[in-house]
């Protein structure tokens, strides 16, 4: 028997960056589902260039540095080239991916989740319980997640954030909005890996029958604050939550593939 690909002809929308859609799109090929891209966040320097290189001065006397994206490690480095060569700092990093890109600019990091790739995880290492005294600098996007570094502050470090990128909504004529997401059909699954994303998607899908349309389809988030979001705006199927990295994403695309379809029987043996 010859196995069926578990996405077959299913349609998924990727809405990450389109710099970081690649592993994802190649994933959901692999599984025979239809990747549909429309990145719904624009990745852009910092509105203050100027204070983000100021922030990252103060990085290099640091005790912890501390990093919650492969974004803000490309972020940072193109501020201060040279910042990890002259950073005696031990490196945080929040995810595989934000650790592989410390690895690519040449530094591993000192302290990454493994499993569970959020800001509770890598709270609850021991080597962030005493903190007190310690100068701590979150290199992170514009109006990032405050939970790790309102902890840090309530542990006695001495925080301070780098923000060194922006997520903006992109320019995307409605034409080609209207064109993803209806030909030749509206995709069974929307990905979305950030609040943001999820924010501009309903920005720029307009009041209608468009936005009917892709309420009736699975939306597939990585964090519990995204399934509340996703549930005020009101989609039929209630969200699923799924892990943030690549490999764990389309594992769960393929269980609710598995779970929406009835499995296909085996053919009955010739006599």
């Amino acid at each position: 028997m010859i196995a069926t690909a578990p996405l077959a002809g299913l349609r998924v929308l990727v809405t990450r960056p389109a710099h970081q859609a690649a592993g994802l799109c190649r994933r959901i090929e692999a599984a025979g589902g239809v990747p549909v891209r429309l990145p719904m966040i624009d990745i852009a320097p910092p509105g203050d260039p100027q204070a983000a290189q100021q922030a990252l001065d103060a990085a290099l006397d640091a005790d912890w540095l501390i990093f919650t994206s492969a974004n803000a490690v490309d972020g940072a480095l193109a501020l201060r080239p040279a910042l990890l060569d002259r950073s005696r700092a031990r490196i945080g990093a929040i995810g595989p991916a934000t650790a592989a890109a410390l690895a690519r600019a040449g530094r591993s990091a000192d302290l990454a989740p493994i499993g569970d790739f959020r800001s509770e995880t890598l709270l609850q290492h021991p080597d962030l319980a005493q903190v007190a005294g310690r100068r701590v600098v979150v290199v992170r996007g514009e109006s990032g997640r405050a939970l790790l570094g309102d902890t840090l502050r309530e542990r006695g470090a001495r925080l301070t954030y780098a923000a060194v990128y922006r997520r903006l909504c992109p320019l995307i004529p409605a034409a080609d909005v209207e064109r993803a997401l209806t030909v030749p059909r509206v995709p069974e699954l929307l990905v979305f890996t950030s609040p943001d994303a999820l924010a501009h998607f309903f920005a720029l899908v307009p009041e209608g029958p468009l936005r009917q349309a892709v309420r009736a389809s699975q939306v597939v988030v990585v964090s519990e604050a995204m399934i509340k979001q996703a549930e005020k705006m009101a989609f039929v199927p209630p969200p699923v939550r799924a892990p943030p990295d690549e490999s764990g994403l389309a594992d769960e695309l393929i269980r609710w593939a598995q779970r929406a379809t009835p499995p296909v029987p085996p053919p009955v043996p010739s006599t």
